[in-house]
């Protein structure tokens, strides 16, 4: 998640359930030690009112990970072969 403005923000959706082999899923650890899908296909910008709480929070390392991850995915796009961040 990246906030623009005190309003907007960019997120990347997330679920609990494993989409093993799915290209467009990645494996993230939360701080309280439960993993998340991130699905970078639906990478967007939003309201931040949208948001009703907070859940959890990534490692910094995930996150510098997923920063790649969706960095290459914007310039290249994903193959099926890629590594989970």
């Amino acid at each position: 998640m990246r906030k623009f403005n005190m309003h907007m923000m960019i997120g990347l959706p997330t679920t609990s359930k494993d989409k093993p082999d799915m290209t467009y899923y990645k494996k993230c650890k939360g701080k309280s030690g439960k993993e998340y899908m991130l699905c970078l296909s639906q990478l967007k910008a939003t309201s931040s009112k949208r948001l009703l709480r907070k859940i959890d929070t990534v490692s910094r390392d995930d996150y510098e990970k997923i920063l790649e991850v969706t960095a290459k995915m914007i310039r290249t796009g994903l193959t099926n072969n890629e590594t989970s961040p």
